[in-house]
């Protein structure tokens, strides 16, 4: 650098103005002024994490139900059927803690039934997988019932890993046999493990005495809290026809019931699908 350049950058440095200590706080009344933004700051934060408790507490008084879902009835008092079919994805439920004086229970399910509550005189048969409060693995399940209780049975838990049954999908059919209004089938697959109870009694309140309500979704039951790792699809949706056991694709949207816990939404509806319609549930 030659003496000129030298020169020249003292001649800058003179030139820029500097700020003098004194002028930073120049008498003690103005010191408060350094502090002001960090004591806005605390107030900001303080606020901010008064309202995400109080937020965090209504969320979790929301999830507490006794009985919550998400599903969609396909009923109709002058179609009666002869079973049903879906295409469900598997993920790991979560049932949270008990609430309500029951287990808390967490359910994924086909269903068919003749459209009225049990404690009124209906009847359903139902199958799927669950989780409980009580076990520490996730199982298949089905149930039915007669003119007096339901019963129910459970299998093994359903297996893991890479290729397991969590991840896939699982086909779910519930059936007659041909000929037989009372004789009634389950039929679960998974991925990696599959069951199959055969032949059990059922019995519905319809002048045919066949079901005419086909139902696909998710209940969750004596729950304060439960999470789910994904949401659950319900794909290939159908009916079994009563006039010639044939499979057709569902292609009425039905009714569909959400609570605050569980949300059930087409997408797309039957109505505007060649395949039945796609439904999935979020809790």
């Amino acid at each position: 650098m030659t003496k000129e350049h030298k020169d020249d950058s003292k001649k800058e440095k003179k030139n820029t103005p500097s700020v003098p200590r004194q002028e930073i706080a120049s008498s003690p009344n103005e010191w408060y002024l350094l502090f002001l933004p960090i004591v806005l700051a605390a107030i900001v934060f303080s606020i901010s994490i008064s309202l995400f408790y109080k937020e965090a507490k209504a969320a979790t008084t929301m999830t507490q139900c006794t009985y919550c879902q998400g599903i969609n009835s396909w009923y109709n008092h002058d179609i009666f059927v002869h079973g049903g079919y879906t295409q469900v994805s598997v993920v790991q439920l979560h049932a949270g803690s008990n609430y309500g004086g029951g287990t808390a229970m967490t359910s994924v399910t086909l269903l068919v039934g003749d459209g009225i509550d049990f404690s009124q005189g209906g009847n359903y048969v139902e199958a799927g997988y669950r989780v409980d409060h009580n076990h520490n693995y996730q199982y298949w399940f089905w149930r039915y019932t007669t003119s007096t209780q339901v019963l129910e049975y459970a299998s093994s838990g359903l297996k893991s890993g890479p290729s397991g049954d969590f991840n896939h999908d699982a086909y779910i059919a519930i059936y007659t046999s041909s000929g037989s209004t009372n004789t009634w089938h389950a039929a679960i697959t998974g991925n990696a493990s599959s069951w199959i109870p055969c032949c059990f009694p059922a019995h519905f309140s319809t002048s045919s005495g066949l079901p005419n309500d086909i139902e696909i979704g998710e209940r969750v039951y004596y729950s304060g809290y439960s999470t789910q790792d994904a949401d659950i699809y319900f794909t290939q949706n159908q009916y079994r026809n009563a006039n010639n056991d044939g499979y057709y694709y569902q292609f009425q949207n039905g009714a569909t019931h959400s609570d605050s816990q569980v949300t059930g939404v087409w997408s797309p509806p039957p109505s505007s699908s060649s395949t039945g319609g796609s439904f999935y549930t979020h809790v």
